[in-house]
């Protein structure tokens, strides 16, 4: 369960494998109040390079001010 009114969220890992992108998709569309979203990551899933698949993610999230990504693949 996450918090009713989280504003800000940053999730940094070197593990290549502990969030996929359909993780992270669900992750953030359970998060509609963020206005701050920052994402450091190494990965090996493909789908964190699909722009639009960033743009559907982004899209649910309305109170979206600043998003910040550093993503190795």
């Amino acid at each position: 369960m996450l918090p009713k009114h989280l504003k800000f969220f940053h999730f940094q890992t070197t593990d290549k494998q502990v969030l996929s992108y359909e993780d992270l998709d669900k992750l953030v569309s359970n998060m509609p109040t963020i206005e701050f979203f920052s994402l450091d990551a190494d990965t090996n899933d493909v789908n964190y390079a699909d722009g639009y698949n960033w743009q559907h993610t982004l899209s649910s999230v309305a109170n979206l001010k600043r998003a910040y990504f550093k993503i190795r693949i």
